[in-house]
């Protein structure tokens, strides 16, 4: 088989997917810069919360938007973090990504039919952070 028609079919039926065409818009919300914050976190052992929260306080660890945003890098800046609970983080998350991309929503996932971002969270994250850095870079090559 060739092997590059089954990554093709492998990309088409993620493409399908409910669950990744969810993270996929919410992450293409964030910049390459962004994006690359993200995976570096999690390459340097950051914890992420995953799906059901945004914050987590008892670990201190936020959504991928949230780090891909910098909002942990802004807050330790701050030196006095102040207190979040899940409900003030999204409304800061969403005031900072506001600042940034007007139209910026959170997109939980929770409750979203599919198979992606089941198992391997992390993973697929990262992967998806790359795929969409691939494809701006692609559609930029195709523009020029």
């Amino acid at each position: 088989m060739n092997s590059n028609k089954n990554n093709n079919e492998l990309t088409y039926s993620l493409r399908d997917d409910l669950r990744w065409q969810a993270l996929q818009f919410g992450l293409s919300q964030l910049t390459d810069r962004q994006l690359l914050r993200i995976i570096d976190h999690v390459g340097n052992g950051g914890q992420m919360v995953c799906d059901t929260y945004n914050y987590d306080a008892s670990m201190d660890s936020w959504c991928p938007l949230a780090i891909g945003l910098g909002i942990p890098e802004m807050l330790a800046a701050m030196g006095d973090k102040p207190r979040f609970t899940n409900d003030s983080a999204k409304i800061f998350i969403t005031e900072i990504g506001r600042r940034i991309c007007p139209t910026f929503t959170l997109n939980p996932i929770s409750g979203v039919p599919g198979a992606y971002f089941r198992s391997d969270r992390m993973n697929d994250i990262l992967g998806l952070c790359h795929y969409i850095m691939a494809e701006r870079s692609s559609e930029l090559r195709n523009a020029a």
